[in-house]
């Protein structure tokens, strides 16, 4: 463009093939830069690209009528009023999911204030130009059309400066929209003089508008313009209330000057202005409403969650809980898919992550879906046996935009469940605390003895009625076949591997002799369990009776009874019979 375009300041003559060449380069320039830099969304410049393509084929009829005057004529001025919508739209593309999403009604505000700033130059600057007498009506109107794009593409082009100012690609847009209406005005003063376009400093701000809009699409930094980013809370400064009330006034007023002034020469700018106006400011109202009435909605759903999270006892609840706020806090109408996790995920931050890049169970559940917001609700403590009882993540499916809206409102649902996940485990813990006091006061003041044996045959647990009602102290090994008596080691094996083989809540009985430290024994009767599987206990859950004297009354029984039989009788008799 650099080289054509000096070509062009020195040899004027050559224009007609030489700017739709220079159009051609800054079109192909877009397309390049769109398929290096891959943006988000490349529809927005594709526009930017055809508006330049569109200048290009202008150029190119306007160099086919030589007389000025012809059908060519005429279509070069339709080809040049398309690009103002074309690269109204392309801007308004690149703003609507990127930095001026974050700020809309600060991007109504500033299109209010260009509007009647716009009224305020067509009035004391356009207005009398395009009245001069030697204009025809057709150049009057092109102006006038141009001029108008102008200033609704430098309002565009304006706020995203003032929203990226450090962006290239922004400041080249900028650029590009400066030169476009430098060129119109040297456009218009050349008309009146008489002269084409190419004979003043018109062409210069062509050229740099075609350059520069050429380059910001090659630039790396057109892609941060289409990625979406997290939306400001809406609000309005009382400087830019001021600023709106200030341009709603602009057009009565400018229409009462005029009317003192002697004639109304501006109505029908003054009533499409206003007009404008109107409708930005209704635009406001608007969205002033509605997110207030998606705050209410919000906070509806929070408040309904949180109600349904403090009734909740367990994790299952929660996440209950959790799906139905999430429904809630989505958009009508919008296509969304939640899937809870029980353990923890790898971070403490709620992040927006490709669906591809989740785990195999979340992919399965959010099929369908780009991307997803990933939200821990309950960080792993160190040490924790059973993550999914202590953990949790939600992931939301949905639109990027909409995860992004939704971002907060998930965020404090996931404060909720932490605190809803917390409380039930506090409560668990003193639950399990007051049961553990009150079976321990339970089993040291009982007369039965409880063992907690591992598989290795380590005593973990003895109750203090193991000395005290059986008189046997823990031996110093600590192992359950210390306590025994040889010939009964075979018999406490089988007991265990029975215990073992037996699921019933009965366990396995038995009856042990035990032996005291003084060589005595004492039989006990034995009741055996096996709760290896039992996080909370891990092993063989053993209670020992003392059976002694039942055993002796049980066996003097039995000698009573074969006493009173006649062969007891008989051997009592031959017993006593040589005494």
């Amino acid at each position: 463009m650099v080289v054509v375009g000096a070509h062009l300041l020195v040899v004027p003559e050559w224009g007609g093939a030489g700017w739709p060449l220079i159009g051609v380069i800054g079109a192909v320039a877009v397309v390049v830069g769109v398929h290096r830099n891959r943006p988000a969304r490349r529809l927005p410049w594709y526009l930017l690209g055809g508006t330049i393509l569109c200048g290009a084929v202008g150029d190119a009829l306007y160099a086919l009528d030589g007389q000025r005057e012809g059908i060519f004529l005429t279509l070069s001025d339709t080809t040049y009023m398309l690009m103002v919508p074309l690269v109204t739209g392309g801007l308004l593309g690149l703003t609507r999911v990127s930095v001026v999403l974050r700020d809309r009604l600060g991007l109504v505000g500033t299109l209010t204030a260009t509007c009647a700033i716009g009224l305020i130059v067509w009035v004391l600057v356009a207005s009398p130009v395009l009245r001069h007498s030697t204009l025809a009506a057709a150049d009057r109107y092109s102006i006038a059309g141009f001029l108008l794009g102008d200033l609704l593409i430098l309002a565009v082009a304006g706020r995203l400066v003032l929203a990226m100012p450090r962006n290239w690609s922004v400041i080249l847009i900028m650029i590009g929209a400066v030169a476009s209406l430098a060129g119109d005005i040297a456009y218009a003063f050349a008309t009146m003089a008489g002269q084409g376009w190419e004979d003043g400093p018109a062409n210069i701000g062509y050229l740099v508008l075609y350059g520069a809009w050429g380059a910001a699409a090659l630039h790396p930094s057109m892609v941060d313009l289409t990625t979406p980013l997290p939306p400001r809370t809406p609000g309005m400064s009382r400087r830019w209330m001021v600023l709106i009330a200030v341009s709603l006034a602009v057009p009565p007023v400018i229409l009462l000057i005029e009317s003192l002034s002697g004639g109304i020469v501006d109505g029908v700018m003054i009533a499409i202005v206003s007009v404008g106006i109107y409708v930005l400011v209704f635009t406001l109202l608007a969205d002033v409403v509605g997110a207030h009435r998606q705050a209410v909605l919000r906070e509806t759903g929070l408040r309904q969650a949180g109600g349904a999270l403090v009734a909740a006892t367990a994790q299952a609840e929660v996440f209950a809980a959790v799906r139905v706020a999430v429904a809630g806090l989505m958009p009508k109408g919008t296509q969304h898919s939640v899937f809870l996790a029980g353990e923890p995920v790898e971070g403490a931050t709620t992040r927006i992550v490709p669906v591809a890049d989740l785990a195999a169970e979340a992919q399965a559940e959010l099929a369908g879906f780009a991307d997803a917001l990933e939200c821990p609700i309950l960080p792993r403590p160190r040490g924790a046996v059973d993550p999914g009882k202590v953990g949790g993540a939600v992931t939301i499916g949905a639109d990027r935009r909409v995860l992004l809206i939704a971002r907060d409102a998930v965020e404090v649902l996931a404060a909720e469940a932490r605190l809803a996940l917390e409380r039930i485990r506090l409560t668990e813990a003193i639950n399990r605390r007051d049961s553990d006091n009150y079976l321990r006061t339970v089993i040291q003041n009982t007369s039965d003895v409880v063992l907690v044996v591992d598989e290795d045959d380590t005593i973990r647990y003895a109750s203090p009625a193991l000395g005290r009602e059986l008189g046997l102290p823990l031996p110093p090994s600590g192992r359950l076949s210390d306590l025994v008596t040889d010939d009964e080691l075979a018999g406490i094996e089988l007991t265990i591997a029975q215990a073992r083989d037996n699921s019933g809540p009965d366990g396995v009985r038995d009856t042990w002799n035990l032996r005291r430290a003084n060589g005595s024994r004492v039989v006990v009767e034995v009741s055996c369990r096996d709760l290896r599987d039992d996080r909370m206990v891990r092993g063989y859950v053993l209670t020992l009776r003392d059976a002694t004297v039942e055993s002796q009354r049980h066996e003097e029984e039995i000698r009573q009874a074969l006493r009173t039989r006649p062969a007891g009788q008989n051997r009592h008799n031959s017993s006593n019979k040589f005494r």
